[in-house]
């Protein structure tokens, strides 16, 4: 029996701020990992059966930083920054926010006369302060493995081994260590969960002939969570005087999911100098996917979402509720499809002479997509080229001109101990007052 243990932590308090929180005014950025396992491995069975198991998991806090200097208020710029983006003169007052958003009037215009268009204001500064600063984001994951082997027979050999991971970021969706484009309600959770299971067997049916049958199985789901800063909130994005986004982003909703299957057999035939392997290989991909764009924020951030999606041209805009831009999602967003492929080799490996190997192989490789639906004013979208016979031939060869030609570099520890492990008395200092014996 054998095992291992470890502990590994890292922590910001060992650092030194960062030339960005700096100049914005924020502390050092927060950052405390840890990492710890261990494995343990040996037989059940003796000559027979093994089995190994591993665990390993990390926690760490880590929250991001959201800074957009262009929509930071601050008492020093406040007056310059009400008079340039909501034409409010300085030395006005503003009520205290009574709502997240600005709520729109029935006015179209600018007036800092009207306490309807200064409330208005003084919700947009809510907005945008509660959407900069530092959020909160951590990044959990642990991962099991284990492996079985078992010699069934003088002839066979079989293993079952499994991976499973799992994968929890509350506010980790975006893994910058800063983001200036979206504010704190829209940086949502983020999970993962991975599954995969393999199954091998090796027989020997003679000194000359093997075979090797692989399984494997698995699922890959990743998942998008709101942040529930602003429930039912659709996006609204700021296009002046920086580009901002609020509310739930539309890749906070979202799935992404992927299911495998694979089999695979090889044939290993020895016959005088020559090694031939024959062999397939199959595999069948379900994939499901209703986060539009994907991984990318800013692709989806474009089609909108079921909420809405509100785009302002500015600040002045934004408190008036005059948007420039509105999108919606409707419908069933889910595209799920699958994909079989399929691959067959034969390979031959010669011995040549004593010092030349040569390789000498041919393979299929080919997948057959789903033709999708058409628009029958033009055909040719209704087409997916699936392209078969693409036979790939493979040479390569192996030769050693020189017997024994192999060369290495030695590094500084490889010389110290060639030169003090040489039988001489070697000089070693010792402290003062005490005896050597």
């Amino acid at each position: 029996m054998h095992g291992e243990a470890f502990y590994y932590n890292r922590n910001s308090a060992f650092q030194a701020n960062d030339a960005i929180s700096k100049a914005s005014g924020l502390p050092k950025p927060l950052d405390d990992l840890q990492q710890f396992g261990g494995a343990v491995g040996g037989p059940i069975l003796r000559d027979r059966l093994w089995f190994f198991a591993d665990y390993e998991q990390q926690l760490e806090n880590n929250p991001i930083s959201v800074i957009n200097p262009a929509l930071t208020v601050t008492p020093q710029n406040e007056a310059s920054f009400l008079s340039s983006n909501f034409a409010i003169p300085p030395g006005t007052v503003l009520p205290p926010p009574n709502g997240p958003l600005p709520i729109p009037g029935n006015n179209s215009t600018p007036d800092p006369t009207n306490p309807v268009y200064l409330q208005q204001v003084s919700n947009v500064l809510n907005a945008l302060n509660s959407n900069l600063g530092v959020k909160p984001r951590q990044r959990n994951d642990y991962q099991v493995v284990g492996r079985l082997d078992l010699q069934a027979s003088s002839r066979d050999g079989l293993f079952l081994s499994f991976n499973l991971n799992r994968f929890n970021s509350p506010g980790g969706v975006i893994t910058d260590p800063t983001v200036a484009d979206y504010g704190i309600q829209t940086l949502a959770n983020a999970d993962v969960h991975v599954f995969h299971l393999s199954l091998g067997w090796t027989h020997s049916f003679s000194s000359k002939l093997l075979n090797e049958f692989h399984f494997g199985a698995s699922d890959d789901n990743q998942i998008s969570t709101p942040t529930g800063f602003a429930p039912n909130t659709p996006t609204i994005i700021l296009d002046s005087p920086a580009t901002f986004a609020l509310g739930n982003a539309p890749f906070s909703i979202g799935r992404v999911f992927e299911r495998q299957w694979s089999i695979a057999d090889r044939i290993n035939y020895v016959i005088g100098r020559h090694t031939l392997q024959f062999g397939f290989d199959w595999t069948r991909v379900w994939d499901s996917d209703n986060n539009d764009g994907g991984a990318d924020p800013n692709a989806v951030v474009d089609l909108g979402s079921f909420l809405g999606n509100y785009e302002f041209s500015n600040l002045e805009s934004f408190a008036l509720g005059q948007y420039n831009i509105f999108s919606q999602n409707s419908g069933n967003p889910t595209f799920s499809f699958g994909v079989p492929y399929y691959g067959f080799y034969v390979q031959d490996t010669f011995r040549a002479l004593p010092r030349l190997t040569l390789e000498m192989g041919l393979r299929e490789d080919f997948q057959v997509y789903p033709q999708p639906k058409g628009n029958p004013a033009f055909p040719l979208t209704g087409q997916y080229p699936n392209q078969f016979s693409r036979f790939a031939p493979r040479f390569g060869f192996a030769w050693q001109p020189l017997p024994k030609q192999f060369f290495n570099n030695m590094n500084g520890l490889n010389y110290r101990n060639a030169v003090v492990s040489n039988g001489l008395a070697s000089q070693r200092a010792k402290p003062a007052g005490t005896s050597v014996s």
